[in-house]
């Protein structure tokens, strides 16, 4: 293992983390611990939009350097007071930090880092098969010999790539900032956004969890080991089964499958992780534990820690009073749809998702959505709505509006992408529902979604 790279990576989002941590604190200023475990998402967020842009026209180290020069702007003017008199003075104003929460985040963020670096330096393989390694690691080859974003398709000369390549563009952002090639970002990356994720859960539980009246260590350690340690229940079954007896056993392994009972026991005693993976027939089941042992650095992974990112954007909005209707329209028209335009690039599939979460939180909030939408349109809206329960029920329909109204903010920012790259990889696919024998199971659905369950 080459140790020196391993920590030059770590100074670099350190750096990153304290650079991101000014906008963090201002954006989380009410949460408990002022969002210091979303900093690096923050940073994240920040460079990447600055790469992304300026690749537009240009891409190469000119490119990371310049959303390297952005997170530096944001952050000296988040920290800097001037004042204007007779001349001109400039004071450091540096947000309050919860040492104690910065503390945590760090411990957890170098203890997920550490596992995948250790998992990755026993297997460090781009392997051909069990996952898309070859498209990832052919994605961060081409970014390095681009000279223009989107890449070069690295499976079609002469054309550029039909795929959403903004997680890619994001560990290649992070290598050349700490000076690695495509060998070694590709393995320290899956270390840096694993880490993000897992200290970034845990801040935001946390954070919930202070609201509640409860341990902030117990509800962000929690959700750290719900989201980057555990599994669906297939594991757990599978030894529940070879535990039991022959005389127990088989009848339950009957009522599951429709194999030989004694055949079901045998293979639950046979562990292979990746068929974990494949509980329900015909789809895919992972989960962050699996993914990352399995080592793609793909796009349902790179997206996970900008998910998260939104959580803590949306849990800002519904603790921000119902007077500050200038911060809650910054949150809804200006973060949330900055992060969900990282998303549409690094998983389209994902994009979606912000504007579901935010509209849950207009919805649910104490404040009034119509707040958000100019007057000449919320005033006829609110004319219009019942009073009394039925206004209530009404609600979702209301918070829709300034959702859609987000939506169209991120893909407007997301423009190049979806009207280009997005737009030539289009599928003839369609949304359909499936016929009752290809639908999946209430036991299948159980296994994979019921720790949910147990953990609630």
């Amino acid at each position: 293992m080459e140790f020196g790279v391993v920590a030059r990576w770590l100074v670099v989002l350190a750096l990153l983390a304290g650079l991101g941590l000014p906008l963090a604190a201002r954006t989380f200023e009410r949460l408990d611990g002022r969002g210091v475990g979303l900093a690096l998402p923050v940073a994240f967020v920040t460079v990447w939009w600055g790469a992304y842009l300026v690749g537009q026209v240009t891409y190469g180290a000119h490119a990371t350097l310049a959303g390297l020069a952005l997170l530096v702007l944001v952050a000296a003017a988040l920290s800097v007071d001037v004042d204007v008199g007779d001349t001109v003075a400039l004071s450091l104003s540096l947000p309050p930090l919860d040492r104690r929460a910065a503390g945590q985040a760090a411990g957890v963020f170098l203890a997920a880092f550490a596992l995948v670096v250790a998992v990755r330096a026993l297997d460090p393989a781009v392997g051909p098969l069990g996952g898309e390694k070859f498209l990832d690691y052919g994605m961060l080859e081409a970014l390095a010999r681009a000279d223009r974003l989107p890449p070069e398709d690295f499976w079609f000369a002469g054309e550029p790539v039909a795929y959403y390549y903004g997680g890619h563009l994001l560990a290649a952002t992070l290598g050349d900032l700490a000076g690695t090639d495509p060998r070694l970002t590709y393995n320290l990356a899956l270390a840096a956004v694993y880490a993000a994720l897992v200290a970034a859960v845990y801040d935001v539980a946390a954070a919930i969890g202070v609201r509640r009246g409860l341990d902030r260590r117990v509800t962000g350690g929690t959700a750290a080991v719900l989201v980057g340690l555990s599994a669906n229940l297939l594991a757990a079954a599978d030894v529940l089964l070879v535990a039991l007896p022959d005389a127990v056993a088989h009848p339950i392994a009957a009522a599951a499958s429709d194999q030989p009972p004694a055949q079901v026991v045998r293979d639950a005693a046979q562990f292979g992780y990746f068929e974990y993976s494949r509980v329900i027939p015909g789809t895919i089941n992972e989960f962050p534990l699996f993914a990352w042992l399995n080592g793609d650095l793909h796009a349902h992974m790179t997206s996970t820690p900008f998910a998260v990112l939104v959580v803590g954007l949306c849990l800002a909005y519904a603790v921000t009073p119902a007077a500050a209707v200038r911060r809650r329209r910054l949150l809804a028209f200006g973060a949330v749809p900055a992060v969900a335009g990282v998303l549409a690039v690094v998983n389209t599939w994902s994009f979606p998702t912000p504007f579901g979460l935010l509209w849950l939180t207009l919805a649910l909030s104490p404040t009034d959505p119509l707040d958000l939408l100019p007057a000449a349109v919320a005033a006829p809206v609110r004319e219009r709505l019942p009073r009394g329960p039925a206004g209530e029920l009404l609600r979702p329909v209301v918070a829709a509006l300034p959702a859609v109204g987000a939506a169209v903010v991120a893909c407007v920012l997301a423009a190049p992408f979806l009207f280009g790259a997005a737009a030539d990889a289009a599928s003839d696919r369609s949304v359909a529902l499936l016929a009752a024998d290809e639908r999946s199971s209430a036991g299948g659905l159980l296994l994979v979604h019921g720790v949910f369950l147990v953990a609630g």
